[in-house]
């Protein structure tokens, strides 16, 4: 494997911690600063959110709160200036204080920009049972 190709990799995987953390913390400067500005985020419903629907729906909702998000079966492809991760999280928290665990399936597509790495679009699947 190419040194710079294993230096984004790890670039990418640092980026996708930030991510997590920045959701967790409810940290809308972070998410705007590495969000793409044509970010799209599709759940399992088939909804999809651009980029300010995404922050608002993170950091706007009190009842809600992310704790941890732990990634397993993780896959990183780099190709020239983009990049996807899939991956399953696992997802803690509450909502309305009652605690829940929600596990997804997830793809993630990066583009490069400038010399930085953007997440441009995110897939949710929702996993209900065994795998």
């Amino acid at each position: 494997m190419a040194v710079d190709q294993l230096a984004d990799e790890h670039a990418l995987l640092d980026l996708e911690r930030v991510w997590v953390q920045a959701e967790v913390e409810k940290d809308a400067d972070t998410l705007r600063r590495i969000l793409d500005d044509r970010f799209i985020a599709t759940f399992s419903s088939g909804r999809t959110v651009d980029k300010a629907d995404f922050i608002a729906l993170i950091t706007g909702d009190p009842s809600h709160t992310m704790v941890s998000v732990d990634f397993t079966d993780q896959s990183v492809i780099v190709e020239a200036g983009a990049a996807v991760i899939v991956d399953t999280a696992t997802m803690r928290g509450t909502r309305n204080g009652d605690p829940y665990v929600a596990t997804a399936r997830v793809t993630a597509v990066y583009v490069k920009r400038d010399g930085a790495w953007r997440i441009l679009a995110e897939h949710l699947n929702a996993l209900v049972g065994p795998s």
